[in-house]
């Protein structure tokens, strides 16, 4: 995954096997759960995507 910022927009690169999957916004917050692996299909079991911390995102967001 890389980050560029330019001119007040922040874009996300996002290479895939299948190609790269850009994100460009002016206000985005990504979160990372896990460190990324290297494997040679896409798609992940329910261990390794390990536990879901969104919730606790939402409960904490006080806008």
């Amino acid at each position: 995954i890389s980050k560029v910022y330019e001119e007040g927009i922040t874009k996300y690169i996002i290479e895939t096997n299948e190609g790269d999957i850009e994100i460009q916004t002016d206000e985005y917050t990504q979160i990372i759960r896990k460190d990324p692996i290297l494997q040679e299909y896409q798609a992940l079991t329910i261990e390794a995507r390990g536990p879901i911390s969104f919730l606790d995102r939402i409960k904490g967001d006080k806008s």
